[in-house]
């Protein structure tokens, strides 16, 4: 046996009385030879002291814990001795042992204390708890009875009594007696009975005892068992000084997971798009049996083109656990099915005490052009980890505005729209392709439309401008070839827009699209999606010649609370106001004044933003902020929307009516504003 010795010096407060010491080591502990071979009381400094040096041996090989015991006789603690009753520990400064101070005792009425060595993680239906400790504090605190203490488990949880449990008197006259349960097994009853050979003399109480109790196992009910701290509760006819105990930590058999480091945005219309690391982790070891299997499935529009694999340099992996492999390299754990929107893995065997924490990188992904927002993994299958894990944020390639839709009329040739301009959402979102913007049926392209590009460093091809009148599904659409994709996010400016509307044109909003496969905004070829559109945006309003294109005027007053919409009198949230210049109204007033129906003006109470839509068009408007999406285009307003009693959130109302094409007149003399929209 290797072995080395140190001394350790135990002080008491002055005036402290110690009647006998005694030192023991337990040969070993949880099943392994204990790392403290002998500890001997050597001797006090002097006679007159409350200092003792110990002598403690140590068994070097042995890989377990170190556990010593030191029993202190008939203490006699000082009457104005109050709350924490102190040791003071000191060592060499080369000892294993440190210098602290160590509260042993509360000086109190008397009463049992219950501890645990350590709280113990359980996840299986059948699990050891850690060594529990009762101590008296002062003889006949525990008290000798059949119920001398009792512990309730919460439900989902039992205990089992299948002769496994030991116990050990450490010191004193007491000795643990039957353990019985009752409550359908949820309450155990600890018995307390006399040490066999101890007798007590008539009026005397016996020695004060420390108890252990080990190898007590308690069953869960996973439909039950709620995840956590498992905590029991105190009864009996003992006096025990808590009212409650945390003895062991339930993981249920359940997962968590999520990205690691930062999550990446990525572009629609891109293959072999980067997303985020991801990682699982046991809530205790043995969450994840043998043969479950795991699944995780990407949403609609996206599918996977790289699966994931194990970054063993920061995963951790317990002690047992392993997931099957796929694939001629060796490394691949999952394996994709037939239509590339789910991946599979398996476990081959589980941890037993170590839980485990695998990380998964270099996953990648293709990303439909229409797809955009969180991109989130579905997990499932037959392990415990289920439920979203966002992985990446797709932005589309690009916006698309028109900077005023105008009036057409159907069966005209030769009508004239406003300018649009497209822009990229990041550098490089436009490919070195054909950029196309589409018409619907029944318009057609007079001349072809000028390209030009008025921010960024974009190169247009020249003379790569095409109209064409239809594709193969009879939209029309006009097209400039991207000979070099950006550095800098950039913006083209389609200009000269001069369109021949038929007579099959209905009615209402005309709307361009810019899509198409393996083009400019989409490397995806056709089959892989159902669907190639980018961005769109509404270019004008069509009517018929025998129809007058309707309008709605809406009239504000500053200051008072009712106003005029279509020449009828409506109560608004609040009273219109002007602040620092501008005009501000309640929100849903001004949505309804430019025609927002109020199925079409959403509140998000989470976000604190506000979506309102008309036609193709949507406008989202965050409070205390400055910024104004139109379709996904951000604007800066030079005030933003607050809030006023009663709760109403207001508005500068000239950012949401040039926002939706309404025209804004403002007169000083009757501080009126009035809003006419179509």
């Amino acid at each position: 046996m290797n072995a080395s010795t140190d001394d350790l010096l135990i002080r008491f407060p002055a005036d402290t009385i110690v009647s006998d010491v005694y030192a023991y080591a337990p040969p070993s502990i949880e099943n392994s030879d204990n790392q403290i071979a002998d500890v001997t009381w050597m001797k006090k400094v002097n006679p007159n002291s409350n200092s003792y040096v110990f002598s403690v041996q140590r068994n070097t090989a042995s890989p377990g814990k170190g556990f010593f015991y030191i029993d202190f006789q008939g203490i006699r603690i000082p009457s104005y001795q109050k709350g924490d009753f102190p040791a003071y520990m000191e060592a060499s400064p080369n000892s294993v042992f440190s210098t602290e101070q160590l509260p042993l005792a509360t000086i109190s009425s008397g009463k049992v204390t219950l501890s645990v060595d350590e709280v113990a993680s359980i996840s299986s239906d059948s699990a050891a708890l850690s060594t529990i400790r009762i101590r008296e504090e002062s003889p006949g605190d525990l008290k000798i009875a059949t119920d001398s203490i009792e512990l309730k488990l919460p439900p989902g949880f039992k205990w089992k009594l299948n002769g496994t449990a030991t116990n050990e008197t450490l010191w004193g006259d007491l000795a643990l007696g039957s353990l019985t349960t009752e409550n359908n097994d949820q309450t155990l009853k600890i018995g307390i009975k006399l040490k066999s050979g101890v007798t007590l003399v008539p009026g005397s109480k016996p020695k004060a005892s420390t108890i252990e109790l080990s190898n007590l196992l308690i069953e869960v009910d996973e439909q039950v068992a709620q995840a956590g701290d498992v905590n029991v509760t105190f009864d009996g006819q003992s006096d025990v000084t808590a009212s409650s105990m945390v003895i062991a930590r339930y993981g249920g058999y359940s997962l968590k997971g999520g990205p690691y480091g930062d999550i990446p945005t990525i572009i629609a219309g891109r293959r072999d798009q980067p997303i985020a690391v991801f990682f699982g982790e046991e809530l205790a070891p043995g969450t994840i049996d043998v043969n479950r299997s795991i699944t995780a499935t990407v949403p609609k529009y996206v599918k996977w083109n790289r699966v994931p694999v194990l970054d063993t340099a920061i995963s951790e992996l317990g002690d047992e656990i392993q997931m099957q492999r796929f694939g001629t390299s060796g490394t691949d754990l999952f394996y994709k099915d037939d239509d590339g929107s789910k991946i599979n893995g398996r476990f081959t065997k589980k941890t037993q005490k170590r839980a485990a924490k695998v990380y998964f990188k270099k996953g990648t992904v293709d990303v439909a052009p229409n797809f955009k927002g969180l991109l989130a993994l579905e997990f499932g299958g037959t392990s415990p980890m289920h439920g979203k894990m966002p992985i990446a944020k797709v932005v589309p390639p690009v916006a698309m505005q028109a900077l005023k839709p105008l009036e057409i009329v159907a069966g005209v040739k030769n009508q004239k729209l406003d300018d649009i301009i497209i822009a990229e959402t990041l550098p490089g979102a436009l490919l070195a392709k054909q950029l196309r913007i589409y018409a619907p049926k029944g318009i057609t392209f007079e001349q072809p439309p000028g390209f030009e590009v008025v921010e960024g460093n974009l190169v247009l091809a020249k003379n790569s401008v095409n109209v064409s009148d239809q594709n193969d599904n009879g939209d029309p659409y006009v097209s400039v070839d991207v000979e070099n994709s950006s550095s800098v996010a950039s913006k083209i400016k389609l200009s000269n827009l001069v369109v021949n509307a038929d007579g099959s044109v209905p009615d209402g909003t005309l709307v361009f699209e810019i899509k198409g496969w393996d083009t400019a905004t989409s490397e995806i070829t056709q089959g892989d999606f159902s669907e190639s559109k980018a961005a769109e945006t509404v270019v004008a309003n069509v009517y018929r010649s025998s129809t007058t294109p309707k309008t709605l005027q809406a009239l504000f007053t500053i200051g008072q609370a009712n106003a005029q919409f279509a020449g009828s009198e409506v109560t608004l949230g609040a009273a219109p106001y002007i602040k620092e210049g501008r005009t501000y109204l309640p929100l849903r007033d001004a949505a309804k004044a430019v025609g927002i129906a109020d199925a079409d003006i959403l509140w998000d109470p989470a976000t604190q933003q506000a979506t309102l839509s008309k036609g193709a068009k949507f406008v989202q408007i965050q409070m205390d902020s400055t910024t104004l999406r139109v379709n996904g285009t951000e604007m800066t307003m030079d005030t933003p929307p607050e809030v006023v009693d009663p709760g109403r959130i207001m508005v500068p109302v000239r950012w949401i009516a040039n926002a939706f094409n309404a025209n804004t007149q403002w007169d000083e003399a009757t501080q009126t504003v009035t809003i006419t929209a179509k």
